[in-house]
């Protein structure tokens, strides 16, 4: 039966977030799942956290247990600031990275705009786009991360046009679903075109701090802060039960984004908690420690792929983050696999979920994050066994 309010539905209430259908799906114990990118549930740190709240209940309740302002809390905007290297009025404090990218497209997006987002990308992020009326260009993405030939290209197409993009939306630091990492060149090179165009760049950093090996590189915001917002979460790092990110970078976006806020503005309590976690330094033991954590994680999947997956598969080795993105040798659509393999009792999220349109591709994320050593072991070999059948 229809719902009687169908016919009352916006354009946005027609559409369907992809957790939606994820969420309905039944669970079964004996399936190793490689799909969602979670925090190790071991290495969330309870005791830091406790210690912070029990502070700041203490000394500070009742101005904690009241409202803050559109930018949210200015005790964790100015922990952020001092972090990022930008002045607090260009932090605002967000419900997760979702509330901080939600807020700028209601700040910049129009119906029909134009967004130039990298593909494959995180389904949540197209999502968001979607549900402002954006019109998305998708950006390939290669070995070296968004592929800015390519970019240019696009964007000489659409001024010849005579379109002009708003946006353009990138993850420089191990990319979902790809893992993959923007090479150096690449981002003094990006900023240079957002600038040329007139586009605003928007820098999302939620894996940045999760760096296995290698040196760390600048952030597009520190090569063009006038012309890049960057979008934060502790989602990944402390914890997604939070629901706790940011936006900061150019100050114009960041007080447009503040002030279309209808959300009466972030829990002063948890930016408090969280401001207080990072003041008494607790952070870096905490990100030395999951950095190992995560490593010994990829380590073993990469062990596993390579003993049971073999020539049937192709992956580069991330150097950070929760991902692993495995291209099938043979034209296989990953959705045909997935059936076979949830058969052999592992599940994973196929290629096709993070484009911009549908259509059959030969890849597939496998998230390590949150799966103990032995199940990825035992994982890779039961996918290992899926590919054989198919």
């Amino acid at each position: 039966m229809p719902d009687p309010f169908d016919r009352l539905l916006s354009r946005r209430g027609r559409l369907s977030h992809p957790w939606s259908t994820v969420a309905s799906q039944p669970r079964r114990p004996d399936l190793i799942s490689f799909g969602g990118g979670v925090p190790d549930p071991a290495s969330l740190p309870l005791a830091e956290l406790q210690r912070a709240a029990r502070t700041v209940l203490k000394a500070e309740g009742t101005e904690a247990l009241q409202y803050g302002t559109t930018y949210g809390d200015w005790a964790l905007q100015e922990e952020l600031a001092k972090r990022h290297a930008v002045h607090p009025d260009q932090v605002m404090i967000a419900t997760g990275a979702s509330g901080a990218l939600d807020a700028l497209c209601a700040a910049f997006l129009d119906p029909g705009d134009i967004v130039l987002t990298e593909e494959p990308t995180f389904t949540g992020s197209l999502w968001t786009f979607r549900a402002h009326g954006a019109e998305l260009v998708p950006v390939p993405v290669d070995e070296g991360g968004l592929n800015t030939q390519a970019l240019r290209r696009l964007l000489r197409d659409l001024r010849s046009k005579g379109k002009q993009p708003k946006l353009v939306y990138t993850t420089p630091d191990f990319q979902t679903p790809t893992g993959t990492t923007l090479h150096p060149s690449r981002r003094q090179e990006l900023v240079e075109i957002a600038a040329e165009h007139g586009c605003l760049l928007v820098e999302d950093t939620a894996y940045t701090d999760i760096r296995i090996e290698g040196e760390s590189l600048p952030p597009l915001l520190s090569l063009g802060p006038d012309q890049t917002v960057q979008i934060g979460t502790f989602s990944k790092t402390i914890g997604p039960g939070l629901r706790v990110g940011w936006l900061l970078g150019a100050p114009g976006a960041v007080a447009a984004a503040a002030r279309v806020r209808t959300d009466m503005g972030s829990s002063v309590l948890l930016g408090r908690i969280l401001a207080r976690f990072l003041a008494q330094g607790s952070l870096e033991p905490h990100l030395a420690r999951v950095r190992e954590l995560y490593g010994a994680k990829r380590d073993t999947l990469v062990a596993a792929l390579t003993e049971h997956v073999g020539e049937n598969g192709a992956w580069s080795v991330p150097t950070g983050g929760f991902f692993l993105w495995l291209r099938l040798r043979r034209e296989l659509d990953a959705r045909q696999l997935l059936p076979l393999a949830q058969k052999e009792g592992v599940s994973f999220i196929p290629g096709f979920r993070f484009l911009v349109e549908d259509r059959p591709l030969p890849a597939l994320r496998l998230a390590f994050s949150q799966l103990p050593l032995a199940a990825i072991k035992e994982g890779g070999r039961r996918l290992g066994k899926a590919l054989q059948r198919a």
